[in-house]
């Protein structure tokens, strides 16, 4: 398995190489890995011109960058495709329970073949690989004990789920940060099928996370991220931005200010 991670960790170079100086002499290239959730290849319109979703951005990317058309994604759900993903075993290999976590102690991941290699390591949103026994209700102090930083990660901020399961609450390396004391009640999706449209389960939640905010929220920290390694650090770095959308809930975002700032120009550091 190590191999496949090795193969993995090459094209995630030759693919961050693509627009940049090849000279060994820079060092090792900055990783951007974007994941989001429940996008179909046919909803970006560079892959699909008929598609019904403006993605103006990503056509962007595609036509700067390189475009792969013979994927394959390791199971047909979310959980043992990002179990895939960070350890390159099919999942199907994968034996015990489904709670705690998914991913084993010892078992060696992409973030940790590439804190191997020197890179500063760092997910920013979704996990859904397991948090520890205690996800379902973190007491006051407890540490969350099979999350990214305990499977290779230097870096965490997010959520342990899908935005749509309970308790929803954000997570910042092993540490809750603000216990889901509250509660909220199933959400209204009049008109649509029950998993779809602005969608949640009912359960406890933390004050004042409201779901609408996550996107934005998890956007700004990813931000902050690159801002934050670009003055201070000479290290590559590999950001993984697990994205839960468009998964429901489907939520318009009302963050004018992270608007705005992606609208901008990000200059990152180039290797």
């Amino acid at each position: 398995m190590r191999f496949i991670l090795s193969y993995l960790l090459l094209l995630l170079a030759l693919s961050a190489c693509k627009s940049g100086a090849t000279d060994e002499s820079q060092g090792p290239p900055n990783i951007l890995f974007i994941l989001v959730d429940d996008m179909g290849y046919g909803d970006i319109s560079a892959f699909n011109p008929e598609s019904k979703i403006p993605t103006p951005a990503l056509n962007q990317l595609v036509s700067e960058g390189m475009r792969f058309t013979d994927a394959h994604a390791p199971a047909a759900v979310c959980v043992p495709s990002r179990y895939g993903l960070m350890t390159g075993r099919y999942p199907i290999r994968r034996t015990g329970t489904f709670g705690g976590s998914w991913i084993e102690p010892d078992r060696q991941t992409l973030a940790g073949l590439l804190g191997e290699h020197g890179y500063k390591t760092a997910i920013v949103g979704k996990w859904h690989l397991g948090m520890g026994e205690n996800e379902k209700n973190p007491g006051p102090e407890e540490k969350l004990s099979s999350g990214p930083v305990n499977r290779g990660f230097d870096y965490f901020y997010g959520i342990p789920a899908s935005l749509d399961i309970p308790p929803y609450y954000y997570i910042e390396n092993d540490q809750v940060v603000s216990l889901p004391t509250d509660t909220i009640g199933d959400s209204n999706t009049e008109g649509m099928s029950p998993i779809q449209g602005a969608f949640w389960r009912g359960g406890d939640i933390a004050p004042g996370f409201k779901h609408e905010e996550v996107l934005p929220h998890l956007t700004e920290k990813s931000l902050e991220f690159l801002q934050s390694h670009r003055e201070s650090s000479e290290q590559p770095f590999f950001l993984y931005m697990a994205f839960p959308a468009p998964h429901t809930p489907w939520l318009p975002w009302r963050n004018l200010k992270v608007k705005a700032r992606l609208a901008c120009t990000v200059t990152l550091p180039t290797r």
